[in-house]
């Protein structure tokens, strides 16, 4: 293979990766805009704080149904087991 086709191959290639690029960076601000509108978080950073949150209010939350669902059985469970 001479220089001429080594630098029509590279060439070739590296449209390809530069037309990849494009799509991936497309594809980024799709899911930013989409994330900005169904979450408001403008950044990556901001969607990880506001995840962090959720997943502690989710541990809460099941905290609270256990102790409730334990209390419950405490109180129901001879009636509910006949």
């Amino acid at each position: 293979m001479n220089s001429t086709e080594q630098y029509k191959q590279l060439k070739e290639k590296l449209e390809q990766k530069q037309q990849e690029l494009s799509r991936a960076e497309g594809k980024l601000e799709s899911l930013m805009e989409q994330m900005e509108k169904d979450f408001g978080c403008s950044s990556i950073k901001q969607a990880k704080t506001m995840l962090a949150k959720l997943e502690k209010q989710e541990e809460e939350a099941k905290q609270k149904f256990e102790e409730a669902l334990e209390e419950f059985e405490e109180e129901w469970g001879d009636q509910l087991h006949d």
